[in-house]
């Protein structure tokens, strides 16, 4: 085994590994150095929130009304302003 096994290998985009030899250090492929290089930063863009799909109007119904026929309203219970006044404290 040479001298110079195992090194690190640094990449722009993904974490330093440890090669063994010769081979192991020519798979890795292009952007792969013996020298630290700087991590990329994601920017602003990457993180811009996408849009919601626009959403179609539904269809027109047929029934003129705002409730459905099965549906009867809620009755409110007695509103706060129809209690009895409270007594003064002495």
């Amino acid at each position: 085994m040479s001298g110079d096994y195992p090194r690190w290998m640094f990449h722009k985009l993904h974490e330093p590994l440890m090669v063994d030899n010769e081979e192991q250090e020519a798979a890795l492929g292009p952007g792969w150095s013996r020298l630290i290089q700087a991590r990329v930063e994601a920017t602003a863009a990457d993180y811009e929130p996408k849009k919601p799909p626009e959403r179609e109007d539904p269809p027109p119904s047929d029934d003129e009304g705002d409730e459905k026929p099965d549906e009867q309203p809620q009755e409110r219970k007695r509103p706060i302003t129809d209690a009895p006044p409270r007594k003064k404290r002495k």
